[in-house]
């Protein structure tokens, strides 16, 4: 059918109602778009883009052999305009000290214009001050085009000329207006956790260009994934039940994203946006929560919370809302209690190594030497039981580091902060996706 579907199970199928104490429990919530949602005729039909390039003078140092971190940026963007079509505009901002606009909603220019444009970030150079590019970024797409509208992103480094609190707070702007930002580093000079921070209320993506065959691709990857959207403006609202608590909660896929606390009114409701939904991609959040002991033994359902989904599919300008409840098993029986789902367990794992990275940088940042020590020890050990080796040594070598100089080397704590993001998958959904296949393996 035309429209999204809203799944969930938990880790533990039955909770045990003779339980004198809270059950804490893990949900995982699924959105993906349903099989006639897939089909081409459904993709957005146009995008407004904005491309923000960072021109500062870091940007002139080598990426690969003898190839700059401009040269590659410039190179990547002009690549993009194969991918253009009549219905799409394209904005383009070189920053440094102050934004530079030079395209404004363009559309429909020849290559030649379109390439001569994206050289002009050759003739500026300076300082770094992200917050004023995404606020103009944010000023330029605030125009109501029918589009649906995307920020992409690039920054070798630092905020010199602001401060990193300023740039999350336009990230958190630019999510107020339902503007998508994928935000991509490049090199090994940035902070990866900060341009995370930038995207997460939105809802966006990160990406690390490492070198520059990389980042044709990359910048490919970030156009190609707007043009399938099929639908936006999604939000889900959960209406907690009475007693139960919810505490931390994450995105799992397609980028693992530690939210912290869920805040509940006072009418126990909580509002998700999502991000624009690709025809070909699956959204998953986990919640860890507490349910409250029964008073009695019984054998039932229990509501743990209700969902309604609310969405808009561009290509029909039709918006549409779907409710469901979520409820668990209540059981009598205390070996049934005892039942798991090992696969969504590990999500939840996954997503926990994700959390202690956000830890790891608060600590790095405090310079707190026993709180980097310990994190990356449970890190390390968590990635272990689940069977993440790569996730594991790249851990393994910041410790190792941090050890002998108390200091780590920048490539090396993005490299697993980049792992610890990806850590869950992307999210694509294959023709043998089948949700229920995830939750065969209970013990």
């Amino acid at each position: 059918m035309k429209e999204l579907v809203l799944s969930y199970n938990f880790d533990k199928p039955y909770v045990y109602s003779g339980s004198k104490e809270d059950t804490y429990v893990n949900l995982l919530l699924e959105v993906k778009p349903g099989e006639e949602l897939r089909k081409e005729e459904y993709a957005v039909k146009g995008t407004d883009f904005c491309i923000v390039l960072d021109v500062s003078g870091s940007m002139n140092e080598y990426i690969e052999g003898k190839i700059t971190k401009l040269e590659t940026a410039v190179k990547s963007t002009k690549n993009l305009y194969q991918f253009l079509t009549p219905e799409d505009s394209i904005s383009l901002i070189i920053y440094h000290s102050y934004p530079v606009v030079i395209l404004d909603h363009a559309k429909n220019l020849t290559e030649e214009q379109f390439n001569d444009a994206v050289e002009k970030a050759y003739s500026e150079s300076g300082a770094t001050n992200i917050s004023a590019a995404l606020a103009k970024a944010r000023e330029i797409l605030k125009i109501n085009t029918g589009n649906t509208k995307k920020i992409i992103f690039l920054t070798d480094g630092l905020p010199v000329e602001d401060r990193e609190e300023d740039g999350i707070r336009e990230g958190a702007l630019i999510a107020e207006e339902n503007i998508s930002i994928t935000a991509l580093g490049i090199g090994n000079d940035f902070n990866y956790s900060f341009i995370e921070k930038i995207v997460k209320p939105g809802r966006g993506t990160t990406d690390w260009i490492k070198n520059a065959s990389q980042s044709i691709q990359v910048f490919e990857s970030a156009l190609k994934r707007s043009k399938s959207v099929v639908v936006n403006e999604i939000e889900i609202e959960i209406k907690v039940s009475e007693k139960v608590r919810v505490n931390d909660y994450y995105r799992a896929v397609p980028e693992t994203t530690y939210y912290g606390k869920m805040e509940l009114d006072k009418e126990r409701i909580y509002k998700i946006k999502l991000d624009d939904i690709e025809n070909n991609r699956f959204y998953q959040y986990v919640f860890e929560i507490a349910i409250p002991s029964a008073r009695n033994k019984y054998d039932g359902k229990f509501r743990v919370m209700s969902a309604k989904l609310s969405y808009h599919i561009p290509a029909t300008n039709e918006r549409k809302e779907q409710n469901v409840d979520i409820v668990i098993d209540m059981t009598s029986d205390y070996e049934k209690s005892n039942y798991e789902y090992q696969s969504v367990k590990d999500i939840v794992q996954r997503c926990n190594i994700k959390r202690l990275d956000d830890y790891l940088n608060e600590y790095i940042n405090k310079n707190n030497d026993r709180g980097v020590l310990k994190t990356l020890d449970e890190i390390i050990e968590r990635a272990e039981e689940i069977g993440e080796d790569e996730i594991a040594e790249n851990y393994r070598k910041i410790k190792e580091q941090y050890i002998i100089t108390k200091n780590i080397p920048n490539d090396l704590l993005i490299a697993a902060s980049n792992s610890s993001t990806k850590i869950n998958d992307e999210g694509f959904i294959t023709d043998e996706e089948d949700l229920d296949s995830l939750y065969n393996d209970i013990f």
